[in-house]
């Protein structure tokens, strides 16, 4: 083993030094063609392709040769020049980790493109925008990004950028542990450069695919995909993506137990990368080795490993590996039993996991807000201005017709003048009742194209909604065998479902109905989602009765509910908390149930009959019911959508029991084989029927240990 790698390495090395030389002499090239004294656009594109030349070798080299071409385009107005040099200073300053300048370099030159070239494509910018975004932790707005850059591609038919961002949502989607989503963009990337056959851009798929399979904690497919992309570095490479590559085959050597082959790998991906000056990679490569250490139970080197990432990460404002760096820093302190010390790092792990968590819940938030309730209220406003304008017209008409009449009767006694005045009135009756039946005409135009816009805005606050609902990471940190049935009867949807796993292993998850479906449904499951985050992960109450009693409060003061009666605002909601070290299951509902299934047979665990809001019985607390499960034991919450749907050969309501033996017939196959049952038999039942309700049904299956 070792000899093989003594031969890998060895080629590397030499291909490296080839790639050197190739260019130096290209710099070489370059730099003889600087002309002293000389200032034209010529030279200052010189000065940015020298800048590229330097960029992978010698930041601060490149930054220098950068701000020379920089001034010498501002000073001849070369605005082409200027958008080109705006766009490498951002590249340069992302890649030494300095964040904000890059993000000031790269809107400064779209605002460039946007002014002066208009039909330019900006989706390479737009790109580095969303690569930044990602650096930073900012996930969401990392993918707005690429997918405006990716529309812009798509206009412009640009495929090597299209293929670019297809890359980088694939790498976002894994950070976000979306990781089918992530290897579908990774595929598509790969798909486009195979038939291109672009063996830069083949090497980079394999990378991502490998590292996504990593993430899954597949460590045989990811070091097969590695190994491709390692197979791949024959003419030309960089030291960059070479010290990634090592990183990523060293920490797959450590998932499969290659101790010793991971470290070698690893040493050389912290070797380049310190070359490189690349703070990102360092912390990168700092937080892997300190991982191999504290699994070999080096707790030494492992904690100055996590140490160095930490102050990296803190130095270059990289949020989400700076969590990641406390949370293996207090599980290395636990593992030496200095318990103290774990639990500081843990709670600052917990903090600084909430906070970013809250960052990104809060935005979402104020987009739907922002975005949706202002355009509709703007939208309804004008669709009513142009309906009182539509009655004005046909009162205006109806008047103009009476007074026509009158106008007849008037002329019938004067015979003399009777056959002209009747042309004259017909024809001048023609033409208002044309221009009137114009207006009519552009005003219901003009109320198609604002409910076009209400139902755009709609459509917005539905990918916003989908995003704050739980991912199916957590749902199958839970369990494995799991599946969500969700089916909104409008646009957005009054039901909700909502999972997390405390510090504690606690697994909580919900199934709420809120009041109405459709938009006021949807800011309404917005409020609950939201209410939940801040009972359950902020002030850490894991209690399934005491999280309910504290949103019904939390509802209540948000709706300015006052009285004890009961009101039509609110939500039903079953809520589950899973302690799996003894298997003791907690379950509190506001009128909807929790239903496990065992050997066939149907155990409800029934909630109390009063929601979540203003209530007559106000000062009752909610129950809280105990449940041991077993293995094998299957969980299902739903709302009331699927027995109350109408439908069969008599139109009825499908009803409960209909369900429960739905459920108990089929409780025994596999979670994804249940879901697909169950919507087929929820479509079969609707028929031609439209859907009353939205639907939401979870199942949760206990594994054996």
């Amino acid at each position: 083993m070792k000899k093989s790698l003594s031969i890998i390495f060895n080629a590397i090395f030499l291909i490296a030094c080839c790639f050197c030389m190739a260019q130096q002499h290209k710099i070489d090239s370059l730099t003889k063609l600087l002309k002293p004294g000389v200032e034209d656009t010529t030279q200052a594109r010189i000065y940015l392709k020298l800048a590229n030349a330097y960029s992978n070798s010698d930041y601060d080299k490149a930054i220098e040769l950068l701000t020379k071409g920089y001034a010498m385009n501002k000073k001849l107005s070369n605005y082409r020049g200027l958008m080109n040099c705006a766009n490498m200073f951002g590249i340069l300053n992302a890649k030494k980790a300095n964040y904000k300048d890059a993000l000031i370099y790269f809107n400064e030159s779209i605002e460039i493109s946007k002014k002066h070239f208009p039909k330019n494509n900006v989706g390479s910018t737009l790109n580095n925008i969303g690569i930044v975004y990602r650096h930073l932790g900012n996930y969401s707005k990392s993918v707005e990004y690429f997918l405006n850059a990716t529309k812009e591609h798509t206009e412009k038919k640009d495929t090597a950028g299209l293929c670019s961002v297809y890359n980088n949502l694939g790498n976002t989607l894994n950070n976000m542990n979306r990781c089918r989503e992530a290897l579908t963009y990774h595929f598509m990337a790969l798909k486009i450069r195979t038939h291109k056959h672009e063996i830069d851009g083949i090497r980079s798929s394999y990378g991502n695919i490998g590292s996504t399979y990593d993430n899954m904690e597949k460590p045989d497919s990811a070091l097969y995909y590695f190994k491709k992309a390692l197979g791949l570095y024959s003419n030309e490479t960089d030291k960059s993506n070479l010290a990634q590559l090592y990183n990523q085959i060293g920490d797959a050597y450590r998932a499969g137990e290659h101790t010793d082959s991971a470290l070698s790998y690893l040493q050389n991906a912290a070797k380049l990368f310190t070359e490189l000056g690349d703070g990102k990679g360092l912390v990168i490569s700092s937080m892997s080795l300190g991982k191999l250490y504290l699994k070999l139970n080096n707790y030494n080197q492992a904690e100055s490993f996590f140490t160095q990432a930490l102050d990296l990460a803190k130095k270059t404002n990289q949020k989400d590996d700076e969590k990641d760096i406390h949370f293996l820093l207090a599980k290395t302190f636990s593992a030496e039993k200095k318990y103290q010390k774990s639990i500081e790092y843990f709670y600052a792990y917990d903090s600084l996991n909430r906070s970013l968590s809250e960052v990104n819940n809060a935005q979402k938030i104020a987009d739907l807000q922002t975005n949706f309730e202002v355009e509709k209220k703007q939208a309804e406003i004008k669709k009513l201005e142009q309906e009182q304008t539509i009655q004005k017209l046909a009162i205006d008409k109806q008047q103009g017709e009476i007074n026509r009449q009158r106008l007849g009767l008037i002329l019938s006694g004067l015979s003399g003048l009777l056959a002209l005045g009747f042309v004259y009135v017909l024809y001048k009756s023609n033409k208002q009742r044309k221009k009137d039946n114009k207006q009519l005409f552009d005003q219901k135009e003009i109320i198609e194209q604002k409910n076009k816009e209400v139902t755009d805005s709609i459509n917005y606050a539905r990918r916003i909604q989908q995003a704050v609902l739980t991912g199916e990471d957590v749902w199958n940190k839970i369990s494995k065998e799991n599946f969500i049935l969700f089916k909104p009867k409008d646009i957005v949807s009054g039901d909700f479902y909502w999972a997390y796993i405390s510090p504690n292993g606690r697994c909580i998850w919900a199934a709420a109905d809120c009041t109405g479906h459709g938009v006021p449904g949807g800011f309404m499951s917005m409020l609950g989602n939201s209410f939940l985050n801040e009972i359950v992960i902020e002030n850490r109450i894991y209690k399934a009765d005491e999280i309910l009693n504290r949103l019904r409060a939390k509802v209540i003061h948000a709706l300015e509910q006052k009285g004890m009666t009961e009101q039509k605002d609110g939500m039903d909601i079953a809520l589950c908390v899973w302690n799996k070290v003894d298997n003791m299951l907690e379950f509190a509902g506001a009128n909807n149930p929790a239903c496990i299934v065992r050997n066939k047979e149907l155990i409800e665990l029934k909630p109390d009959k009063m929601p979540i809001g203003s209530y007559v019985t106000g000062d009752q607390k909610f129950t809280l019911t105990q449940y041991k499960l077993q293995a094998n034991d299957v969980i299902y919450l739903s709302s009331d959508g699927y027995p109350d749907q109408f439908g069969g050969k008599n139109g009825k309501k499908f009803k409960y029991r209909q369900m429960e033996e739905l459920l108990t017939t089929h409780s025994e196959k596999p979670m994804t084989q249940q879901k697909e049952i169950l919507d087929t038999s929820f479509t079969t039942w609707k028929g031609e029927l439209d859907q009353i309700d939205d639907v939401l049904l979870i199942g949760i299956k206990v594994l054996p240990a």
